[in-house]
This record gives structure tokens, C-alpha cells and sequence, in this order.
């Protein structure tokens, strides 16, 4: 059966047609144009049915939100991904992708301890901070930053193990 949306014209099979005059592509995107006209009225009546519906029942709640996120996996791993690291790096570090772009141009493309560019998890450099403050330091390599954590970020211990290394790469005496 085809069928034709009054709002673009188009012919589509039928698919995806709610009410029978919009196609799926037209319904969405008055959708979305709606919401973001109407956003500031709508966002509070979201998060009180977003409330409610999670303090009635939790376990369905979660369940709902974590097949939404398999699904958008599953359809766009490479976006799903990118998300997830933006959305990480602002929660934990309070940086933007602009800020990690403006510190690998500032570092020049390369860790900031040995210069290299291996040993990158997931093709990007780990955010080194400060745990105590959470100042960003710098971008390194996983081994780099590896190490500084597994040294407990104490110059000495860092210090003692450079020695250690210079120490015993001579050889026997």
C-alpha cells in the first residue's frame, strides 16, 4: 500500500505513519522542530514523568534506559562512542573537545612525558590531573599515565625509579 504525505509529498509504503498524513521523516522532524520551539515549557513536565515513572518502577526504569543504550550502540557505535567521551571528559574533568583539540595542538600531537604517540587507548591520549586538585596536567600516553598513576604521582618514587633504571642498564660493574 502506498501512500502519499501531505506534508512533503513524497510517496512512502506506509511505514512509520502515525496518524496517516505524515510520513516517518515529516513526523519526526515536527517533532523535534516542536520541541526545541517549546522546550523551556516542555523539559519540566519531561523530568516530573521521567520521575515518576522511575519511582514506580526502578527495575523497569533502568531496563528502559539501558535497552535505549544498547539500541543507539548498535545503530551508531562510532557516535555512540564519541558521545560517551564527550560526555565524560565534561562530567570529570569539566573539558570540552576543544579543549582536548587546543592541548594536542599545544603538546603537538605527541605525550607530553615521552613525546610518543603509542600506547593510545581508544586512539585518543588519557587526560592527566591531578587527583587531589582535579587541575588537567597535560595529554599522555596510556603507558605514560599508567606509570605516573602505579607511582602513585610521587616525584620521588618517580625519581627513585629513574635511578633504579639508570642504575642497572650499565650492565654488571
Amino acid at each position: 500500500m502506498t501512500l502519499i504525505c501531505s506534508k512533503c509529498g513524497g510517496e512512502h509504503d506506509g511505514t512509520g505513519y502515525r496518524s496517516g498524513r505524515w510520513c516517518a521523516p515529516c513526523t519526526k522532524a515536527y517533532q523535534l522542530a516542536y520541541y526545541e520551539k517549546n522546550k523551556e515549557r516542555l523539559l519540566p513536565l519531561q523530568r516530573t514523568r521521567e520521575k515518576i515513572y522511575r519511582a514506580k518502577d526502578p527495575d523497569a526504569y533502568r531496563a528502559k534506559v539501558r535497552a535505549a543504550k544498547e539500541k543507539r550502540k548498535r545503530e551508531d557505535p562510532k557516535g555512540w562512542a564519541d558521545s560517551f567521551w564527550r560526555d565524560n571528559i565534561k562530567r570529570r574533568y569539566g573539558a570540552t573537545p576543544e579543549d582536548y583539540d587546543r592541548m594536542l595542538a599545544e603538546q603537538g600531537g605527541v605525550c607530553a612525558i615521552c613525546k610518543g604517540s603509542h600506547h593510545l587507548r581508544r586512539g585518543r591520549f588519557s587526560i592527566d590531573h591531578c587527583h587531589a586538585t582535579g587541575k588537567i596536567r597535560a595529554l599522555l600516553c596510556d603507558g605514560c599515565n599508567l606509570g605516573i598513576g602505579n607511582m602513585e604521582e610521587n616525584p620521588a618514587r618517580l625519581r627513585a625509579a629513574a635511578d633504579y633504571l639508570e642504575r642497572h642498564a650499565k650492565g654488571p660493574p
